[in-house]
């Protein structure tokens, strides 16, 4: 029986999110926790959190994750939740690709973006939804 783990989602996402919206001329930071001190310098930013999952099979695993999206630093939430329903198109734009080696087999948003202020940044609005991504292990 192989053995595998699973990959580092959040890692995976920022990398490959990041490199859709480059490839559609999208403005938007990605990272994965924790938030960066220079928030205010990448906005608008997308930061990825594996919330948990399971294994769908042997080397299948499903990943449950929040995204938190920053925007609009000037007090406008509408613009956060701009960004966060791009980033949200551009996680479900993930399925059936392979990017960077990865072959993204379903992406699926759980919960749709939602204004979610952030008591550590309340100056910078901030929404937040949920996606699970199905993706082989390594």
């Amino acid at each position: 029986m192989p053995r595998v783990k699973p990959i580092d989602v959040e890692d995976a996402l920022r990398i490959d999110v990041k490199s859709l919206a480059t490839s559609d001329e999208v403005t938007l930071s990605t990272c994965a926790p924790p938030v960066p001190g220079s928030l205010e310098e990448s906005l608008p930013i997308a930061m990825f959190s594996r919330v948990g999952g399971g294994r769908q099979s042997i080397v299948i695993d499903q990943h449950d994750v929040s995204v938190d999206v920053w925007a609009g630093a000037d007090g406008d939430f509408g613009s956060a939740m701009d960004a966060a329903n791009e980033t949200a198109s551009l996680v479900c734009d993930l399925e059936g690709r392979i990017i960077n080696g990865r072959h993204w087999l379903s992406a699926k948003i759980l919960t749709m973006p939602y204004g979610n202020p952030d008591p550590k940044h309340p100056t910078i609005p901030r929404a937040t939804f949920s996606a699970r991504m199905t993706i082989r292990g390594e």
